[in-house]
């Protein structure tokens, strides 16, 4: 007697962290009908990516790049061959265009301001020498040489760094050599 199995196509359901930063990780979250399966997601940049899983839950992380939005499709076949597809779309939501002020040098004792735009806020660190950590413009009163380093999120909640480099001079040393009488 012949014996005929027929597949049944893979339930999927997945979820998404869509819209993501430039340069996080883009999580797809599946779940697919419990039995051995093979998937596929494609799309800009991410072409053919095959993972072969247990039955169970399983996750895509993806590095996104600015370019990396688009439309992608995630492939679900099951051990009989049968197939389902899912599109799902990438938003990406570019990091913050940070300008800074640039590398500068301050004499001991007296202070700098620090500049950096492209945000609306600001997070410098080391915050010790600074005025105020949380403005866009604090002034910096290093007391040796310093790299400060701003953290910029803009409106969507993305965020990026920036660094300068303020170095500090020292005022010279004045040694006539030892007192002498002169007559």
């Amino acid at each position: 007697p012949l014996t005929v199995q027929v597949g049944e196509l893979p339930a999927i359901s997945f979820v998404t962290n869509s819209p993501v930063c430039q340069n996080d990780t883009f999580v797809i979250t599946y779940q697919p009908t419990p039995e051995q399966y093979t998937t596929v997601l494609s799309g800009p940049g991410f072409n053919g990516r095959s993972n072969c899983c247990d039955p169970g839950a399983a996750t895509f992380v993806y590095n996104v790049q600015s370019t990396a939005a688009g439309n992608y499709t995630l492939d679900v076949i099951s051990r009989f061959g049968c197939g389902i597809s899912r599109q799902l779309s990438l938003v990406v939501i570019p990091a913050p265009q940070i300008i800074i002020s640039q590398d500068a040098a301050v004499c001991s004792g007296s202070s700098i301001g620090l500049m950096a735009s492209g945000g609306i806020a600001y997070e410098w660190t080391p915050a010790s020498t600074l005025s105020n950590a949380s403005v866009p413009n604090p002034n910096a009163s290093p007391p040796a040489d310093t790299r400060y380093t701003v953290k910029v999120t803009n409106l969507q909640g993305c965020s990026d760094t920036a660094s300068v480099n303020i170095s500090v001079n020292f005022p010279p040393t004045a040694n006539a050599g030892p007192d002498k009488v002169i007559l």
